[in-house]
């Protein structure tokens, strides 16, 4: 039987799914990057076993500056976030765990940057490390994630194996 299939949403090709794309791989899982900022078309959703949906320099809310960002999101199903009842902004919480599920919880590393919680309190999104600014040298950057290469494997390579579990089930 073979792994789940994933689609992975990338909004720009300077956020490729990279070290993640590659522990869901090894984890068993098989990708399909969609570009959707090239004009490719949504494939149908119902094909795949999990969505991954990969950031980028846009907002959520910057539908008007990214003309596919609207339809995307309508087309995943995730307009709550940006329109409707929901919203988006930054949470600066001080939750210091991620709720994989109800039975299983992460303690965030120190440093970590709570951006984002669920109505009940959950953390949803976190920063690790400093966001890059724009205009730095790419071989700083590389260079930095080489140093972190220890620190990085151990803190997201166990969230990948664990979204390759769900997405499986």
């Amino acid at each position: 039987m073979s792994g789940p299939r994933v689609l992975v949403i990338e909004h720009d090709e300077s956020c490729p799914p990279a070290l993640f794309g590659r522990w869901l791989t090894e984890a068993g899982c098989t990708l399909e990057v969609g570009r959707p900022y090239l004009g490719e078309a949504l494939p149908s959703l119902p094909s795949y076993d999990a969505v991954l949906v990969l950031g980028g320099e846009m907002g959520a809310n910057d539908d008007g500056a990214h003309p596919w960002l609207g339809p995307l999101k309508q087309g995943i199903g995730w307009t709550p976030a940006a329109s409707g009842d929901g919203w988006v902004a930054a949470s600066r919480g001080a939750e210091r765990a991620i709720h994989w599920d109800r039975d299983v919880v992460v303690d965030l590393p120190p440093g970590a940057e709570v951006l984002a919680v669920s109505p009940g309190g959950e953390v949803q999104v976190a920063r690790f490390a400093p966001w890059v600014p724009l205009g730095t040298e790419r071989d700083v950057v590389l260079a930095e994630i080489t140093a972190a290469a220890a620190e990085l494997e151990a803190h997201w390579r166990p969230l990948a194996v664990r979204f390759a579990e769900v997405a499986g089930r």
